[in-house]
């Protein structure tokens, strides 16, 4: 969440929610993420 530059990234107890509207695209999350749940828009 920190590495967000735009801060869209909202984590709950159950899951993560991303602000499509306010995200850049920056790939940053998906970088650093420690369980690979996320993916960049390249990789789908």
């Amino acid at each position: 969440m920190a590495v967000c530059p735009v801060d869209c990234i909202e984590v709950r107890e159950a899951d993560i929610s991303i602000d499509a509207a306010v995200c850049i695209d920056c790939d940053l999350c998906v970088e650093i993420c420690p369980i690979e749940v996320l993916e960049s828009d390249d990789e789908k």
